[in-house]
């Protein structure tokens, strides 16, 4: 079997994980994005198509200290921000700007989505209930969105365009 293609079973199973952990305990685990750092040089050496090494980390750096604005100002969450610029490594500055645009416009249909649901948030309060299910804090009235959604489903959105999975 490729090894590559273990490498991309991996990445989407630890983005898919954190996605889903923001989702239910709206924390994303730092070694989530520690691993997907971390399985960048295994995916970058064991791919056969040469990619600027050093457009990748820069890519990260933007979107790291971008996210500690973010963070600072409390539009973004620390994980939020390290899971992010994670993902910004593997993307390069040439997927970076298309990565960006995608995790927005998905973040602001995560909102509508959520401020929609918020609305009916005392029938599935109720309904959640039966089963002895609290209702998640993003369904609250007052409570916080889970970024890591829209991040991660961005990132799955543009996975084919990530340079090394090519050729």
């Amino acid at each position: 079997m490729d090894p590559l293609f273990i490498t991309k079973i991996v990445f989407v199973a630890f983005v898919v994980l954190a996605m889903l952990m923001d989702l239910i305990q709206m924390r994303i685990p730092n070694i989530l994005s520690l691993a997907v750092i971390l399985l960048f040089p295994v995916a970058y050496l064991g791919s056969n198509m040469p990619t600027p090494f050093l457009d990748h980390l820069i890519s990260f750096g933007i979107v790291l200290v971008a996210g500690l604005l973010l963070f600072a100002f409390r539009i973004l969450g620390g994980g939020d921000v390290k899971f992010m610029a994670s993902l910004a490594l593997w993307t390069g500055l040439g997927v970076l700007p298309i990565f960006v645009v995608v995790m927005t416009l998905v973040g602001g249909v995560q909102v509508l989505l959520i401020l929609m649901l918020r609305k009916a948030a005392p029938q599935i309060e109720y309904l959640l209930a039966k089963f002895n299910i609290i209702l998640p804090e993003w369904l609250q009235r007052n409570g916080g969105v889970p970024y890591g959604v829209s991040i991660g489903t961005a990132i799955l959105i543009v996975f084919d365009q990530i340079p090394f999975w090519g050729a």
